[in-house]
Formats: C-alpha cells, sequence, structure tokens
C-alpha cells in the first residue's frame, strides 16, 4: 500500500491485516471524540518548545540522499523514535534519481500498535531537494512538518489569532506524495502552505524564516486532531473540574 514513489517518509504506522470488507465498515463506523474544553487546554498546555528547537538543531540542515547529512537526520529520527518505545521498522529500496543515478532511500515507519486493525499514518519527507550552485536547506518542503510529527508523538504518550485553513474547498491541483495514497482509495488530510511561500525552493527557504508561533499552533491544532481521531482520554474525570486558570 505504500508506493515506493513516496521518498524518505516518516511514518507513524504500517497497515494493518484483515479483509477489504472488513477495514472498509471499520473506516466507514469510526467516529472521533469531541475533546471537552478541558481538554483542549490540557493538550495546548503540552508544549515543549525547547524540545521543538532540539528538533530543528538536529534535522534543519542540507540533507539530500545519500549524504552523510542525510543518513544524521535519518539517525536522529529513528532513535527519537526508539525512545518512545514505538515498534520500528526501515522500508529501504533504491530508485534512479536525476542528478546521481541509483540511490537508497529509507522510510522510517514507527508503529505504536502493531496489532491494531486499522491506523492513522501521519506522514512526511524528511530529505532536502538537490541544487548544483546552491545549498538548500528546505525548511518549508517538510521539515517542520517532521518535527510537528515528532513533537506530537512524544506528546500523545498564547498565540497570534489567525487562520491556518482555507474557509473553502477547491480543485489546488497539487501534486504531492499523498498522490500513492488516494489512488489506493486512503482518506487523506494533506497539509501544504498555501499560497507557496516566496521562499519556496530557493536558499533562503531555511530556519531564519521558521515562525515558531505558527510552528507551535500547528502543533497544537495536529495534537487535537489526532487525539480526537483516536478517542484519547487525557484527563480523568476529576481534572475535568479543574478551574481554567489551573490547566
Amino acid at each position: 500500500m505504500l508506493s515506493v514513489l513516496i521518498r524518505s517518509v516518516i511514518i507513524a504506522s504500517v497497515f494493518a491485516q484483515g479483509s477489504c470488507s472488513q477495514l472498509k465498515r471499520l473506516q466507514q463506523n469510526h467516529k472521533g471524540r469531541e475533546l471537552s474544553n478541558a481538554e483542549i487546554r490540557y493538550l495546548a498546555g503540552l508544549s515543549n518548545t525547547k524540545y521543538t528547537n532540539d528538533i530543528l538543531d538536529n534535522i534543519l540542515i542540507p540533507r539530500v540522499v545519500g549524504t552523510s547529512n542525510h543518513e544524521k537526520v535519518f539517525n536522529y529520527i529513528k532513535k527519537e523514535l526508539q525512545k518512545l518505545d514505538w515498534a520500528i521498522q526501515v522500508d529501504e529500496f533504491e530508485d534512479k534519481t536525476p542528478n546521481f543515478g541509483k540511490l537508497t532511500f529509507k522510510n522510517i515507519i514507527a508503529t505504536l500498535n502493531p496489532n491494531a486493525d486499522r491506523y492513522l499514518v501521519l506522514a512526511c519527507h524528511y530529505d532536502s531537494k538537490y541544487f548544483k550552485n546552491e545549498v538548500f536547506v528546505g525548511r518549508y518542503i517538510r521539515l517542520t512538518v517532521a518535527e510537528d510529527r515528532l513533537d506530537n508523538l512524544k506528546l500523545l504518550r498564547k498565540s497570534k489569532n489567525e487562520r491556518y485553513f482555507v474557509k473553502r474547498a477547491f480543485r489546488a491541483h497539487i501534486e504531492d506524495d499523498h498522490i500513492p495514497f488516494l489512488r489506493k482509495n486512503v482518506p487523506v488530510l494533506h497539509l501544504i502552505s498555501n499560497p507557496f511561500p516566496d521562499e519556496w525552493h530557493t536558499p533562503g527557504d531555511n530556519r531564519d524564516i521558521v515562525d515558531m508561533n505558527t510552528v507551535e499552533n500547528i502543533n497544537k491544532i495536529l495534537r487535537v486532531f489526532v487525539a480526537e481521531y483516536l478517542n484519547v482520554y487525557t484527563l480523568d474525570e476529576a481534572e475535568e473540574n479543574i478551574p481554567e486558570k489551573e490547566l
């Protein structure tokens, strides 16, 4: 189900066994749990900016596939996931590239419960684009998304009032590595900047333009989304009655 067209992806799950019809029924019948205001405040308060910056320090470097930097980022991500006691698999394969011929790619697949029937998959790149005459980091391509994934996986063991999602649906025709999932009829929530920032695919696409308020807000949104989708109970009944100022 995971296409080899997906380059160096962090995947927070693997696909389940069972018949297609059974999985389809489970998918159709699945309902998330709406969190209370107290639970949302609790999850929002789990932000750890030091850990966020530690992640960015380790992964926000040029990391073209086949280089020592790419291997360094691979090892860092794998080590962080192992610290969380997730089951780790590495999907390794070779494929042709335009500039360097055949290279080895590695998908890191981390699973919380390998025996589950269905999984919520969180996926993103951890490689960067190659430019012949430029040092390119590629923060906007996927790296803070990778940070979001690591931060939220760790946390699930006050910012500006901005709208992060467009008000309406439209046909954007954005080609990305979620396409193989769609072709396999896997429901996808695709997160990408709209419009693309001016720095996209330029040497200016680096840590200097990271807006930490935005990073933290997206972290909070994803944290709540994952908790609601997976029906995670974050507070017991007693904690539900804690005054807001104490949360």
